[in-house]
C-alpha cells in the first residue's frame, strides 16, 4: 500500500513537468488542418500517427541530425459524475481527476529516427454506477473487451507510448513503434483505427507519397500484437491475438484535390496463427473462413472501409466518407440481397469561414437489420467476435471509433483562429450501443407492455463544449468546459445523469 501511494504521489508531482497527449496537442492538429485547408496538394495521406513533432527544443544538433526535447506539458481533467473521453489515447478519463504523462526524447537524422517517449496515466476512478455485465466491469455485450471501469480503485499505468524506431530510404519506410495507427479521414470517428486506444507494437513497412504521371499513391502494411485488459476474462491461454493491416490511397492527377482509399485489418487469436493466417489480410477475395469449416467458423475477424477524400482548396472546403463493413457476403446472391449487410460509415465537412473553421461529421456504427432474421450466425455489432472473443480492442479500449459499436453520433463545431489565440465551441450527440437494446428484444414477447417501453431504454448523450489555446512567447495554455446530459443513463429509462468536464493544459516552450 506504500509503494503504491508513493508512486501515485510522484506521479502527481512529475506530471507538471510532463508532455501530455491531449489537450493542447489537439489544438495543434487542428491549426495544421485549418492550414492546410487552403493549400493545394497532391495527396491527402490517409495514413497518421499519433505523435506531433512541434517547436520542440533542439538540444544537439550536427549537419544531417538534430537530437531533442518535448517541451514540457500538463494536462489534467475532471468529470463530476462519470466517464468521458474519445481519442484521448491510453488515457481512460473516470470521474474525478485524470492526467495523461509523457516525456522522452527524439533523435532525427536522414535515414533514421528515434523517439523514447515512454507514458505514463492516470484515473481518480471515483464510484459510479455501470450497467449489468457478464463481466466484473466489462462490457454490456459480450465478445469485447471494452471495460466500462478499470476496476474500484485509482487506476494508473505505464507504457512505451509513442515510442518508435524508423529507417527511411528514398521514399520507403519501416517502423517498429508501439504509437497508434490513425486511418482514414474521419476527424472524430475513423472507423478501422483511430487514436481511441493504447497504441500497440506493431511492424510498419510502406511509403507515404509516391508520385507518378498518373497520380500519387500511398501504401503502408502493419504486423502486431494486441492484449487483452486486466478486466475481461481469466482465461490465460487467449490474452493476445495477431493483428495486420494495410492501407492503400491514389490521389489522381486529373482530379486535383481528390484521394480514394481502401483500408483493411484482420485480427487472429494467437493460438491459431500461421502464415496462412499472416498473410491472409492480401486475399483478394476477402473471405471469412475456409472452405468446409462450419458456417460462421471463421477464425480471423475482419474489417475493411472504402475513403473518399475531396478537398477544394480555392475555397477552403473538404468533404469526406469512410464507408465500412465488418463482415462480408458469402456468395454473391447474398450480397444483392443485402448489400447494407454489417455496413457503418462516416461522413463529414469542413469549411473555411475566413479566421472561422466550420466542422460537421456524423458516425453510424449500428447493426443492420438483416440479423434479426436469423441466418447469418451472431449479432453483427461492429467491433465483437465469437472468435476473436476481445473484439476490436487493445486493452480495453477500442482500436476504431471511440463511440463504440452499435452507436451512432453527430458532431458540429466552430473554431476561430487568431495570432495568438484559438477558440472552439461544439455540440455532439452519441446514441449509445442501440444494437444491446435492439438484441434485448429480438423476440417481441420480451417487450414491455406499456410504458416504460422499451424505446425508453436507448441511451443517449448531449455535450456542449468550449475550449481554447492561448499562446504566450514562452508558454501555451489550454482549458476546457464541457456540459454532459445523459438520458437513460445504463438504458435505465428516465433515468438521467448530468455531468461536468474540466481540463486544463499548460506547455512550457523553451
Amino acid at each position: 500500500m506504500r509503494i503504491k501511494t508513493i508512486t501515485l504521489f510522484v506521479i502527481y508531482i512529475w506530471s507538471t513537468f510532463i508532455f501530455a497527449d491531449v489537450g493542447v496537442l489537439n489544438f495543434y492538429n487542428d491549426i495544421e488542418y485549418y492550414n492546410r485547408l487552403s493549400l493545394e496538394v497532391d495527396h491527402i495521406s490517409q495514413y497518421k500517427e499519433g505523435f506531433i513533432d512541434k517547436d520542440n527544443r533542439v538540444l544537439l544538433e550536427g549537419d544531417s541530425w538534430d537530437f531533442k526535447i518535448f517541451n514540457p506539458t500538463l494536462f489534467y481533467s475532471f468529470n463530476s459524475s462519470f466517464s468521458t473521453g474519445i481519442n484521448d489515447g491510453a488515457l481512460w478519463q473516470g470521474k474525478g481527476f485524470n492526467g495523461q504523462l509523457e516525456t522522452g526524447f527524439i533523435f532525427n537524422s536522414e535515414n533514421i529516427v528515434i523517439r523514447l517517449l515512454p507514458e505514463i496515466w492516470f484515473a481518480q476512478n471515483k464510484d459510479f454506477e455501470i450497467a449489468p455485465s457478464k463481466y466484473l466491469y466489462g462490457s454490456v455485450i459480450t465478445c469485447i473487451d471494452s471495460y466500462q471501469r478499470p476496476g474500484n480503485e485509482t487506476y494508473y499505468d505505464i507504457n512505451l507510448g509513442k515510442s518508435s524506431l524508423l529507417f527511411k530510404y528514398n521514399i520507403f519506410e519501416a517502423e517498429l513503434s508501439s504509437d497508434n495507427i490513425i486511418l482514414g479521414p474521419g476527424r472524430i470517428s475513423p472507423i478501422i483505427m483511430s487514436d481511441h486506444s493504447e497504441g500497440f507494437y506493431h511492424i510498419r513497412l510502406g511509403f507515404d507519397e509516391w508520385k507518378s504521371p498518373i497520380g500519387s499513391f500511398e501504401y503502408n502494411a502493419f504486423i502486431g500484437k494486441l492484449d487483452e485488459s486486466s478486466f475481461f476474462d481469466e482465461d490465460e491461454t487467449n490474452n493476445s491475438n495477431l493483428i495486420t493491416a494495410y492501407n492503400f490511397a491514389y490521389s489522381p492527377v486529373f482530379i486535383p484535390g481528390l484521394t480514394l482509399g481502401f483500408n483493411r485489418s484482420l485480427t487472429a487469436p494467437m493460438s491459431v496463427v500461421s502464415p496462412q493466417i499472416i498473410f491472409k489480410i492480401f486475399d483478394p477475395f476477402i473471405a471469412g473462413g475456409y472452405i468446409g469449416e462450419p458456417f460462421g467458423y471463421d477464425k480471423t475477424d475482419q474489417r475493411m472501409s472504402i475513403v473518399i477524400d475531396w478537398i477544394f482548396p480555392e475555397s477552403g472546403f473538404k468533404a469526406y466518407t469512410e464507408i465500412a463493413k465488418n463482415d462480408y457476403s458469402t456468395n454473391i446472391e447474398l450480397l444483392l440481397r443485402t448489400p447494407e449487410h454489417t455496413l457503418a460509415y462516416t461522413i463529414g465537412f469542413s469549411k473555411i469561414l475566413g479566421d472561422f473553421l466550420l466542422e460537421f461529421e456524423h458516425t453510424d456504427l449500428q447493426e443492420s437489420r438483416e440479423y434479426v432474421l436469423g441466418g447469418l450466425g451472431g449479432g453483427g455489432s461492429f467491433y465483437r467476435h465469437h472468435i476473436v472473443s476481445q473484439g476490436y480492442t487493445n486493452n480495453g479500449q477500442l482500436l476504431g471509433a471511440g463511440i463504440g459499436s452499435g452507436s451512432d453520433s453527430q458532431t458540429l463545431s466552430l473554431s476561430h483562429f487568431l495570432k495568438d489565440r484559438t477558440l472552439k465551441a461544439y455540440i455532439q450527440r452519441i446514441a449509445i450501443n442501440k444494437d444491446y437494446i435492439y438484441g434485448k428484444y429480438l423476440d417481441p414477447d420480451n417487450r414491455p407492455s406499456g410504458s416504460p417501453y422499451a424505446v425508453d431504454e436507448l441511451q443517449f448523450n448531449i455535450r456542449l463544449g468550449f475550449k481554447g489555446l492561448f499562446d504566450f512567447d514562452s508558454v501555451s495554455m489550454f482549458a476546457e468546459f464541457a456540459y454532459d446530459y445523459r438520458s437513460a443513463f445504463n438504458f435505465i429509462p428516465y433515468e438521467k445523469m448530468n455531468n461536468i468536464y474540466l481540463a486544463l493544459g499548460l506547455q512550457y516552450k523553451f
